[in-house]
C-alpha cells in the first residue's frame, strides 16, 4: 500500500542503476527499528555537527533560516531523513531513493513516528533534472560510488543545488576520495 503513495520521479534506465535497484529491492538498507531521540535543533546545527566543528563558514551558522528545502539523495529506508525531520520540523525534506521497498519502509516508519515533513520520491539521481527543483542543502551519503559514473551523479546533485547551498557527500571508495583532493584544496583555499 505504501508503494502506491510514493511519487515516481521517472523510469530508471541506467544499467548500473537497475542492478543497484534490484539489490536494494531484495535487501532494503539500512535496517533499523528506532529513530533517534528528538533534540529540537536546526538543520544547520545537525549538518555542522556531522561534518565536524568549525568546518562550515560562519555565514551559514548565522543564517540558519535560509535552509528550508533539503534533498536526501539515496535515503534508503529513511532513517537519515527521519532523524533530520524529527529534530527540525521547519525543514522540508525530499527523500529520494532507487528502491521502492526501502522508501516504503521509510514512509511507514515516518507515519509511525508522526513525521510529516518528508516527501518520499522513487527515482534515480541521474533523473533529478526532470524534477526541476532546487535545494538549499543536499546530502548524499554512501551512494555515488555505486553509480556507473559518480561524476554524472555528482553533477546532477550539483545542478539541483541553490546558489550558496550546502552539498554533503560521503563515499566509501578511497579511489574516489582521491579524485576529490583537488576540490578539497580549492574549498580550503576559498574557506
Amino acid at each position: 500500500e505504501y508503494t502506491k503513495q510514493i511519487l515516481n520521479l521517472n523510469g530508471i534506465s541506467n544499467k548500473v542503476s537497475l542492478k543497484v535497484k534490484e539489490q536494494y529491492e531484495e535487501n532494503p538498507y539500512p535496517r533499523w527499528v528506532m529513530a533517534k531521540e528528538k533534540k529540537d535543533r536546526k538543520y544547520i546545527e545537525l549538518i555542522s555537527d556531522s561534518i565536524g566543528p568549525n568546518k562550515l563558514p560562519q555565514e551559514y551558522l548565522t543564517q540558519e533560516t535560509k535552509i528550508r528545502n533539503v534533498l536526501i539523495a539515496g535515503c534508503g529506508t529513511g532513517n537519515h531523513p527521519i532523524s533530520i525531520a524529527i529534530d527540525d520540523y521547519d525543514v522540508k525534506i525530499d527523500a529520494l531513493d532507487i528502491s521502492l521497498s526501502s522508501l516504503s519502509y521509510g514512509k511507514r516508519m515516518a507515519e509511525l513516528l508522526n513525521v510529516n515533513n518528508i516527501n518520499w520520491i522513487h527515482g534515480d539521481i541521474l533523473n533529478l533534472e526532470d524534477f526541476n527543483k532546487k535545494y538549499d542543502a543536499i546530502e548524499c551519503c554512501g551512494v555515488l560510488h555505486h553509480m556507473e559514473s559518480p561524476k554524472k551523479g555528482f553533477d546532477a546533485l550539483s545542478n539541483s543545488l541553490n546558489e550558496n547551498g550546502l552539498l554533503k557527500i560521503a563515499v566509501y571508495s578511497r579511489a574516489f576520495r582521491n579524485k576529490l583532493k583537488a576540490a578539497k584544496e580549492f574549498l580550503k583555499l576559498k574557506n
